[in-house]
């Protein structure tokens, strides 16, 4: 697939995205609209609000934000029935750990509800079969629904987060709220080679 090809399918993706968003906004404001809610006050997810009715299958792993509440599973898609259920990987970016622009997207009313918390320097989750990769949040911001830029492949290991904007509009909001956040490089601990220039085995003091 060439770069135009690819860059049509994206717009395609975030706009497809911006009306799947809105399909659930009815039904999730009138479960919640009993709560109270708070500018400050993070809210935790209501799971039942959005349960599927049944398991999630081929997930691709899981993303938690653990200060705003949100964590759920992720799954391949960002069309209206895979993200009634789960976070949307759009299929065209990178999933961790390969280097890249890894690109989510969910619901303002439910999965991603607790973005209208997230703050610079919060920490995300993102664990998969390849393992748990952490990210620090750098970035929000508001963009149309057609600027594309911000699935725009990357060198660096990052993750944008993409819902609907603004949070509480009523009805086909006209705006994507982004969150952008880098990967963060966990040093290992070199091996202990000791004396005899190898590793020792688990269990087993290093050779001096």
């Amino acid at each position: 697939m060439n770069v135009m090809r690819i860059r049509v399918v994206l717009v395609r993706a975030l706009v497809l995205t911006g009306v799947a968003l809105v399909a659930m906004a009815g039904p999730a404001r009138a479960a919640t609209s009993a709560v109270s809610r708070t500018p400050d006050t993070p809210r935790e997810q209501d799971p039942g609000s959005f349960k599927p009715v049944s398991p999630v299958d081929h997930a691709l792993g899981r993303i938690e934000i653990p200060r705003v509440g949100v964590s759920a599973p992720i799954l391949e898609g960002v069309d209206d029935r895979t993200i009634r259920w789960a976070v949307g990987h759009f299929p065209e970016t990178p999933l961790p750990p390969d280097a890249g622009n890894v690109a989510l997207a969910a619901h303002r009313t439910t999965l991603f509800y607790g973005l209208r918390h997230i703050r610079i320097g919060d920490t995300i989750t993102l664990t998969t079969p390849k393992g748990a990769f952490r990210y620090t949040v750098e970035r929000t911001w508001v963009v149309d629904p057609t600027d594309v830029s911000v699935l725009d492949a990357s060198t660096d290991k990052i993750l944008t987060l993409v819902t609907c904007f603004p949070f509480d509009y009523e009805g086909s909001a006209p705006k994507r709220f982004i969150v952008r956040a880098q990967a963060i490089l966990v040093a290992q601990p070199a091996p202990d080679l000791g004396a005899a220039g190898y590793a020792a085995p688990p269990g087993f003091p290093a050779a001096h």
